[in-house]
């Protein structure tokens, strides 16, 4: 178990815009999205700017730099650039070594938008649940709570163990996002944040994961209209791509429920 007082929390986020058009609008949603981590305490922030030249989905050459000289005056803001590599693995697997360089315990990864549910009592919550056992707390946000309960932890909003998530090897090359922009019609890729967790609960014989809700939603950062496009396609497909991934490594439903640590039902 892990004291309260022990546990380092530092935020995650990617960040990629496709044309140059959407730079600014991506760099202010993350200064906005720091700013608000750092009213609940979080005070280190890893952004990975997903910049594969040769994925056409990745980003158009220009975020890198504008989201270092916006992010100059926050000396909490760490950023890294992905060249040779993927969204869903390469760029949280390099954000997760450096935060652990700098040692802090834990990484709440996040996606920018989801950041208007992490408020004091979300943080507490999750705090409580590490020095209760947990290796991986699962934010159970609304639209995402149906998978969230059932053990398909969402990098959408959770926080993972560097320590351990390292030692079985960081996030699975499985969930490799394709060569091609739209791969929610063709694979099962962006859903398997949930092959480390059960590697956890194997290696350590036990469950490893509590499921929290969260209590409240501050005012949301304003989602430009294809990102909310993305988001649908993204939710419509969830369901098959994670039964399909199950499938892929060998696993069932009931193997991911058997993650969940007793006393954290939804």
């Amino acid at each position: 178990m892990i004291a309260s007082k022990d546990i380092q929390i530092g935020a995650l986020m990617r960040a990629y815009s496709t044309t140059p058009k959407s730079v600014t609008t991506m760099v202010d949603s993350i200064t906005i999205t720091i700013e608000n981590l750092q009213k609940v305490g979080i005070n280190d922030a890893q952004i990975g700017v997903w910049a594969d030249q040769n994925n056409p989905a990745a980003d158009c050459g220009e975020t890198h730099d504008a989201m270092c000289a916006k992010l100059a005056s926050h000396p909490g803001a760490h950023i890294h650039k992905t060249t040779n590599g993927d969204l869903f693995v390469s760029t949280l697997n390099e954000g997760i070594q450096e935060q652990a360089d700098r040692g802090l315990t834990h990484s709440l990864i996040l996606s920018w938008e989801a950041v208007s549910y992490v408020d004091a009592s979300l943080i507490n919550s999750i705090k409580q649940a590490v020095s209760r056992g947990a290796l991986a707390v699962g934010v159970a946000l609304p639209e995402i709570a149906e998978f969230v309960c059932k053990g398909a932890i969402m990098n959408t909003l959770a926080l993972w163990d560097i320590e351990a998530l390292l030692k079985v090897g960081g996030f699975d090359p499985h969930d490799t996002k394709p060569r091609y922009a739209d791969h929610y019609a063709g694979s099962n890729a962006g859903v398997g944040e949930f092959i480390p967790l059960i590697k956890l609960a194997e290696c350590h014989h036990r469950p490893i994961l509590a499921v929290i809700k969260p209590t409240s939603q501050q005012e949301m950062i304003q989602v430009p209209e294809d990102r909310r496009e993305l988001q649908r396609k993204k939710l419509e497909s969830k369901q098959r791509r994670i039964d399909g991934m199950l499938r892929e490594i060998g696993k069932t439903p009931e193997d991911l429920l058997a993650t969940i640590i007793p006393g954290y039902p939804c």
